[in-house]
């Protein structure tokens, strides 16, 4: 799980840093977060095999960076800060609504407070990094807790979509509908029989000729 994990964020990290890239030389910029990203995703690709714990860490922080290079190319700003801090808060808090204390993004998260003043890039650089580490414990705790059938063959139960019910609703009204014609064609019918009997008695239904029939004997 750890390697798959690992895997997903260094692509994730790669994705990153070529979109960035491909912009940023569009624009004629080549800032120094997104040469720290291409040097940190070398350096995971060489630790993937061997040691994928320090490969993820060094995908997160190169997936931060690659984002980065492309969201401050304008500056740095005090409501960037603000916004990037804030979302590294929700990510912690959400980590501790699972259950997981994340130490470590909570440190980074701590640290990047101590720069706002002194080094704002380097404070939202830190934030940001905190959210990602909170945000992949989530990832895998989420990961870990989803369980599967012990029968082979069983399908995921999954409730109906609005669609499906739509469907369903539509078939009921169309049953409903046909049932009460075939109701109201019966009550006609007999009516009109009623109705015929009333008008026409059995006893004119026989031809004269077969009454006097009758009659003689």
């Amino acid at each position: 799980m750890l390697r798959d994990t690992a895997d997903r964020y260094l692509r994730l990290a790669i994705q990153a840093k070529t979109y960035s890239q491909i912009i940023l030389n569009e624009i004629g910029e080549n800032p120094q977060l997104l040469s720290d990203a291409d040097s940190l995703i070398s350096k995971a690709e060489d630790e993937i095999d061997d040691y994928p714990a320090a490969a993820l860490f060094l995908s997160l922080e190169a997936l931060s960076k690659a984002n980065l290079a492309l969201e401050l190319i304008d500056g740095v700003t005090e409501d960037k800060i603000e916004r990037t801090k804030e979302k590294a808060a929700v990510a912690i808090d959400e980590s501790r609504k699972l259950g997981v204390e994340p130490i470590l993004a909570v440190s980074y998260f701590e640290f990047a407070e101590s720069l706002e003043d002194e080094s704002p890039t380097d404070a939202i650089v830190h934030y940001r990094y905190a959210q990602m580490i909170a945000g992949v414990f989530q990832f895998m705790t989420n990961q870990s807790a989803e369980k599967e059938s012990r029968f082979e063959g069983v399908p995921p139960h999954s409730s109906p979509t609005k669609y499906v019910i739509l469907i369903d609703f539509q078939l009921l009204v169309v049953v409903a509908g046909i049932s009460a014609l075939f109701f109201i064609i019966g009550i006609v019918l007999i009516l009109r029989d009623r109705k015929f009997k009333k008008d026409f008695p059995p006893e004119i239904w026989i031809p004269r000729s077969m009454q006097e029939y009758y009659r003689k004997h």
